[in-house]
């Protein structure tokens, strides 16, 4: 198994250690779009408790995914106000969107889960995004936020 294979192991399993945690489920969907559209949600104990993530789609694209959710968890857990304001803000919503993927990229690079090959296919795939969020504002109003402080690090691999 090379290395970028063997590093998304560890980080699945990293992941679902921390959300059971928590009681949080986690739930890799085999379809390209998750229920509700999107590739991937988290939601919270009270609105039902798990991190899901559509699996049929590129492997790049589902660690991205899957990073870009566990963010949403960490900004739950460290109960960050831009997690917060940005339920009823869609400027919040979008600085909430903004924080996330840079946090999801670092994420990516920390823990080596994405393939040098791929990094330039995921850093466009995130400004789309990013843009997209700014132009149509949030898609659905579900409890997500960005870490309030540069402890990202401390979520690296060990």
């Amino acid at each position: 198994m090379n290395t970028v294979e063997q590093n998304r192991k560890d980080f699945v399993a990293f992941v679902r250690k921390q959300l059971n945690k928590c009681g949080i489920k986690l739930n890799l969907r085999a379809s390209k779009k998750h229920l509700d559209g999107d590739y991937g949600m988290f939601c919270e104990p009270d609105h039902g408790a798990e991190l899901c993530v559509a699996s049929g789609m590129s492997r790049d694209k589902f660690f991205h995914t899957l990073a870009h959710e566990y963010v949403h968890f960490l900004q739950w857990f460290a109960d960050d106000p831009l997690y917060r304001a940005s339920r009823d803000d869609a400027r919040d919503y979008y600085a909430l969107e903004k924080v996330t993927e840079e946090s999801a990229l670092e994420i990516l690079h920390q823990w080596g889960l994405i393939p040098e090959s791929g990094w330039s296919r995921v850093r466009e795939s995130s400004e789309k995004y990013v843009c997209s969020v700014f132009v149509r504002g949030p898609s659905v109003r579900v409890s997500r936020k960005p870490l309030p402080y540069k402890g990202i690090k401390n979520v690296k691999k060990t």
